[in-house]
């Protein structure tokens, strides 16, 4: 059963979207794995036959190509795995008492095929790293890194230099064709049924962040007066001088003077929920990347960023007059 989205709740009763889902002894080993296992192959939900189907698709392809786990489905389960001393194995009944649980607020349909070829060691990589901050130990992760010393470590999978032969996919495509024809379809009609109103609720929502911003963020558009302001503020007295452009800020004084314009024009004009939690309207062109380090010792904080800087002093002079949701009057 689907719980309330709007707190980012992920379908199913127990599931949530960055925590899988708990029992009376915490999260259950085969829903690290199953999360992991979506994060790493950019399957971002199980609500359809359909996603199920991709999801084993991707998994033969991976698991062959990066040489990671051997013998896939096998013995009527998809892969077995060792954690906490422990054997644990994934059925196709463990994917379908995982029906409804999806890796973000707000699945769409899993990454593009071709996308996900070129991104999929990364992916592995970084679905380890990502499951493990979001305080799921993953079972999995021994398959990838193995401690050398300290917080080192090394990278042990196959290394993924050469294009996925044509026959793997191929493989992997009849696997997952024959692998489904003993999958009952009613689980999944029944969830779609009982989470009716709320995937509507999602559909919408979906559409919603895929609709183009009112407004756009153009600096040579800010009025002179504007520019000289912002650049007066964010720019150390010692290097600014009158009638000195963006350019020159840039070359002379910090690179990084765009990025926090920028993110002070997001919150001006309504863009921005809670800084602190890295809350930017999902229509906005954002990479969160660009401000680590901002203002933080080690790591990115958005609402630490914004008060280092003190971001809220340029925003009058950033807000678009045609943004109706604008946050400076």
């Amino acid at each position: 059963m689907l719980q309330d989205i709007v707190i980012g709740q992920a379908p199913n009763k127990m599931y949530s979207s960055y925590y899988p889902v708990k029992d009376k002894e915490g999260i259950t080993p085969q829903t690290r794995a199953i999360f992991f296992c979506m994060l790493a192959t950019g399957v971002q939900k199980l609500f359809t036959y359909n996603d199920c189907r991709e999801f084993i698709f991707r998994l033969a392809v991976m698991f062959k190509q990066l040489d990671v786990i051997d013998n896939f489905f096998r013995d009527d389960f998809l892969f077995s795995f060792k954690f906490e001393e422990k054997y644990f194995r994934i059925s196709t009944d463990d994917l379908l008492a995982h029906i409804g649980l999806h890796t973000t607020h707000y699945p769409d349909a899993a990454m593009p095929l071709d996308e996900w070829y070129e991104k999929m060691e990364k992916l592995w990589q970084l679905g380890i790293w990502t499951s493990i901050a979001g305080g799921a130990i993953n079972p999995l992760a021994h398959l990838v890194f193995e401690e050398t010393s300290g917080d080192t470590v090394n990278v042990k999978m196959k290394s993924l230099d050469v294009q996925i032969p044509h026959n793997h996919k191929n493989n992997a495509k009849i696997l997952a064709t024959n692998v489904m024809k003993d999958m009952p379809r009613k689980p999944f009609d029944q969830f779609y049924e009982e989470e009716r109103e709320t995937l509507q609720k999602m559909e919408e929502y979906l559409n919603f962040i895929k609709s183009p911003l009112p407004i756009r963020y153009d600096w040579d558009s800010l009025p002179e007066e504007n520019q000289q302001a912002i650049l007066k503020h964010l720019v150390d007295e010692d290097f600014y001088r009158e009638g000195m452009t963006m350019e020159d800020a840039i070359e002379e004084y910090a690179e990084w003077i765009p990025d926090l314009v920028y993110l002070a024009w997001i919150n001006a004009n309504g863009l921005a929920g809670d800084l602190y939690f890295s809350e930017i309207d999902p229509r906005v062109d954002f990479d969160l990347s660009r401000y680590s380090e901002l203002g933080v010792d080690d790591g990115i904080n958005l609402g630490v960023t914004y008060d280092t800087f003190d971001l809220y002093t340029i925003e009058e002079y950033l807000v678009d007059p045609l943004n109706k949701n604008k946050k400076v009057s």
